[in-house]
């Protein structure tokens, strides 16, 4: 088993995920299954043997290599789907009257999860815009 360091997510995560493959490259665009679903990253440090008593270091798996289809997939996520999803967030904070302002909305490759970042001055109490969020 080797292991590869990827970079993923809009926050720059970097995590040491599990590869059966060796020839992984900086630069190397892949796909990755996190802790958070499916999600696009890139390879920063190529594949090295993984020792067996570090195993449970990794966060994940690299499931492929990424295809043109993943890539269209994230054009279309990033183009389309991210700015209704951010407009609605929008509105319903707006709805709610929150003191808090939406900074991005990421869309994972596999659509299992949304993630709106949110700052505030204060503590804000949003579990009704969660809830609303959700129904969407």
């Amino acid at each position: 088993m080797n292991r590869v360091l990827v970079r993923y997510g809009s926050m720059a995560s970097i995590g040491s995920y599990k590869t059966e493959e060796t020839t992984w490259r900086k630069g190397d665009k892949c796909v990755v299954r996190s802790e958070r679903g499916t999600e696009l990253g890139e390879i920063v440090v190529p594949a090295e043997e993984l020792p067996k008593d570090e195993e449970r270091t990794t966060v994940g798996s690299v499931l492929r290599r990424a295809r043109k289809e993943d890539m269209d997939q994230v054009k279309r996520i990033e183009e389309e789907i991210a700015p209704q999803e951010e407009n609605f967030c929008r509105s319903t904070i707006k709805d709610h009257k929150l003191p808090m302002r939406l900074v991005s909305v990421e869309h994972l490759l596999g659509g299992e999860k949304i993630i709106f970042y949110f700052i505030s001055e204060g503590r804000v109490d949003f579990r009704q815009l969660v809830k609303d969020l959700a129904t969407k």
